[in-house]
């Protein structure tokens, strides 16, 4: 066999072997996009409801979209505002003093392959004293692993009150 006809061979099979890798190119091109995603997993967005109560009453209510299959959702809210006096005292000893409130919810899927009902949520509330007990917050949140299946909703008890109602 001379090299004329091994460097032909080589090519003929080069040819062949690329001329199968481009059909299934072609055919995995052909398939709609839609479910290219879907094979591999939740490719819609979702919107979960969300109510974050204490024992005084609601925090906060709302929706978060969350996406996918890595899909994240996260809700902060801040305030920072002059402190009431207290009660009986001379309104001059809280001349600076200023409060501050914060409530945070980071929402994540966790495993969506495996358990594609299953969230990571972590909540904070951040409250200031009341005005005659001194300076300084008082911080309650948890972190959990729960599932939400579709059209269902689930309550996470927290300590101090804290409450969370997610609705899927």
């Amino acid at each position: 066999m001379n090299t004329r006809m091994l460097f032909s061979g080589l090519v003929t099979a080069a040819l062949l072997v690329g001329s199968g890798a481009l059909a299934t190119d072609r055919a995995m091109a052909s398939r709609p996009v839609t479910s290219l995603i879907a094979a591999d997993g939740p490719a819609e967005v979702e919107t979960i409801s969300i109510e974050i109560l204490s024992g005084e009453g609601s925090l906060w209510t709302g929706n978060l979209r969350i996406g996918g299959k890595y899909g994240n959702a996260s809700f902060s809210q801040s305030t920072s505002e002059y402190a009431a006096p207290c009660p009986g005292k001379p309104f001059a000893e809280n001349a600076s003093k200023t409060v501050n409130y914060q409530i945070r919810l980071n929402l994540s899927r966790r495993n969506w392959q495996q358990t594609p009902n299953s969230f990571n949520v972590n909540v904070n509330w951040v409250r200031p004293l009341s005005p005659c007990e001194g300076e300084g917050t008082n911080t309650l949140g948890f972190t959990r692993v729960v599932d939400i299946p579709r059209g269902k909703t689930v309550r996470l008890q927290g300590t101090g009150g804290l409450v969370v109602r997610l609705t899927r």
